[in-house]
């Protein structure tokens, strides 16, 4: 779907709307960064209240690096980065996980948050193509 949007006066802008699925059903979807080539990156996983993650109450649902996995959308599809990186041929270390995409930029580098075995968490960069 694509529409247009006056921002306070300033000529229209083009915007259009994308339905990324989660990777399990009852799963949430947050997602963090767009590149020019139409990819995008975040993360899938069960619905956390963000008021659960500090003292400040709100209503809104997000994604925890402590329980979710990294996605990447592509041409219509939501697939899990670790899967996406795997079949590149990128072995991450035994046990991590990829938890959390942050940005992709357009060389298609992503920078994502790994969940270690021992349940730290690093950024970490990574350079596949599509």
């Amino acid at each position: 779907m694509s529409d247009k949007l006056a921002a306070l006066g300033a000529e229209p802008i083009q915007f259009s709307t994308i339905e990324i699925a989660p990777l399990n059903a009852g799963d949430v979807v947050s997602a963090r960064g767009l590149n020019e080539q139409g990819l995008v990156v975040g993360a899938s996983g069960p619905v956390v209240q963000t008021s659960q993650l500090s003292s400040q109450p709100t209503p809104c649902a997000d994604t925890t690096p402590l329980t979710s996995r990294a996605i990447i959308w592509q041409d219509g599809q939501t697939q899990d980065l670790n899967a996406w990186v795997a079949a590149r041929g990128l072995t991450l270390p035994a046990g991590s996980v990829l938890a959390e995409a942050i940005d992709i930029n357009a060389s298609n580098s992503i920078l994502a948050v790994l969940r270690l075995a021992d349940g730290r968490l690093t950024f970490v960069r990574l350079n596949a193509e599509p």
